[in-house]
């Protein structure tokens, strides 16, 4: 279990001022793993603690070519629809398109929906995970 912070000195966040914590063994071939898991439910607490409980989701940048963050993504917050998005300038397009608003020949970014992984505990781990994150 991934306990935040793990942004390194200086670093921000809601638990900046918190050292990361690695609770329990983790085999090398498996640190990507728990990478991911870990700023699935990162993002996760943070979408929760800033009441966003409606609407469609799109992921893009880096963590949109790693679909088990999607995955994971959609089994935490299933009243919400994820999306992958393949458009790595897509914030700065976004500026860019308000700038100049309203858009002529805009084409909408290709966006794949992520369907919620099935991971037998996932939810019980969430549960462990945000409690430890909540008391330390």
């Amino acid at each position: 279990m991934a306990l935040p912070c793990f942004a390194g000195q200086g670093g921000g966040g809601p638990f900046a001022s918190r050292q990361g914590e690695i609770r329990g063994e983790i085999a090398p071939a498996d640190r990507l793993a728990l990478a991911t898991l870990y700023v699935a439910l990162m993002s996760d607490l943070m979408l929760t603690r800033l009441g966003v409980t409606a609407g469609d989701l799109v992921v893009e940048g880096s963590l949109a070519a790693n679909p088990a963050y999607a995955a994971l993504l959609a089994a935490f917050r299933p009243s919400q629809q994820i999306f992958a998005g393949f458009d790595a300038a897509g914030t700065a397009r976004g500026a860019a398109l308000l700038a100049k608003w309203p858009p002529r020949n805009f084409q909408p970014p290709r966006l794949i929906a992520a369907l919620p992984c099935a991971i037998e505990g996932l939810h019980a781990y969430r549960n462990v995970w945000t409690k430890a994150v909540l008391e330390r």
